[in-house]
């Protein structure tokens, strides 16, 4: 990133920046498609030795999360599915494993179950969630950064950080 030039495109993949390129690789989703891309010739092949290549290889490794249920009644867990009751109440999860650091990738998916609201978030890892309540309470509201979706479509961000998460 000190250089200018390693932003530029030159010449198809080839002229692009090592920078790019390991962007490129952060939006592969199984490292196979990680290792043909580092055949493709010598410049890229070198990304190996660069500082962020491990952590974009661990990000992309799937570490099947669990869910930390209280509450049996409010919802429950099927292989990689999180099924909330029908009741339109408030349900917190949590995931384990706790991200410490590196680059991780997670992908959330609500299917149609006519409730209003749906949320998701990341909070830091000092928040406790009671059961019924939503993740902004119990002074949580300052710990975590919440994404709310509509019905409609919409999306809104809702935070009030006091120091990063």
């Amino acid at each position: 990133m000190d250089n200018i030039s390693e932003y530029n495109v030159d010449g198809s993949l080839l002229g692009l920046g090592e920078f790019i390129l390991l962007e490129i690789m952060t939006e592969m989703i199984i490292p196979q498609q990680i290792q043909q891309f580092l055949v493709v010739c010598k410049k890229i092949y070198k990304l190996k030795e660069h500082p962020r290549f491990g952590s974009i290889i661990q990000s992309i490794i799937q570490i099947p999360p669990t869910f930390i249920i209280k509450k049996e009644s409010q919802e429950k867990q099927q292989g990689m599915k999180f099924i909330h009751s029908n009741k339109n109440d408030w349900c917190t999860i949590v995931i384990d494993p706790i991200i410490k650091e590196s680059i991780v990738r997670f992908e959330i998916i609500f299917e149609s179950n006519g409730i209003q609201n749906q949320n998701y978030g990341i909070a830091d890892a000092s928040c406790s969630f009671a059961v019924g309540n939503g993740p902004q309470e119990e002074g949580n509201d300052e710990k975590t950064v919440r994404y709310w979706g509509y019905r409609d479509g919409f999306v809104s961000l809702h935070a009030n950080i006091s120091r990063n998460l």
